[in-house]
């Protein structure tokens, strides 16, 4: 399905052309597209992926900043991870051996909290004010998680806290 809000923030030409590479590679030469990052790395965004899919149409500008933030801070000795949560419980060994970044569209607020404690992880994610529509980048609580307006949200490994910390927004009225 064609998303109108892509072709808008991209721009219907950058789209168009950008959209049509994509399908070619991946209908015709069934093959999965790279992408260089802001940081230099090179991943690989799946063929099957409908998140990949935006991340290269839109050069990681989507979801109100979140891949932009996320390929700015992704490693290029780790992989780009589309996921949910059901696939995130399963996942404990491979996020203690190799503490990835993860970007997911979790909606379980009630087990998101519990999944991260026990890895040491942080969530944090971009956060719309409902009324002004006004985005923020903060650092989530349990509460915040039932309470605030989100997409994406990031599950932030030990060793890239401080420097998500840096970024997020402190939040003066308790949601924190």
């Amino acid at each position: 399905m064609i998303n109108t809000r892509f072709i808008r923030q991209v721009g219907p030409l950058r789209w168009a052309a950008r959209y049509a590479c994509l399908q070619f590679r991946k209908r015709v030469l069934q093959s999965d597209s790279r992408m260089r990052l802001p940081t230099g790395a090179m991943i690989i965004l799946p063929r099957q992926s409908q998140s990949a899919t935006e991340v290269y149409v839109t050069h990681a500008n989507v979801d109100w900043g979140a891949e932009a933030l996320f390929a700015r801070f992704a490693d290029r000795d780790r992989d780009f991870i589309d996921i949910d949560v059901e696939a995130l419980r399963g996942m404990r060994e491979t996020v203690a051996l190799h503490q990835p970044l993860i970007l997911t569209e979790c909606d379980d607020a009630a087990a998101l909290p519990n999944i991260c404690s026990g890895w040491g992880y942080k969530i944090f994610a971009f956060t719309r004010h409902q009324v002004t529509l006004k985005t923020d980048f903060q650092r989530m609580s349990p509460d915040g998680l039932r309470e605030r307006w989100y997409k994406m949200v990031f599950l932030v490994p030990p060793r890239l806290d401080a420097a998500f910390a840096e970024i997020a927004r402190p939040i003066h009225d308790g949601g924190a």
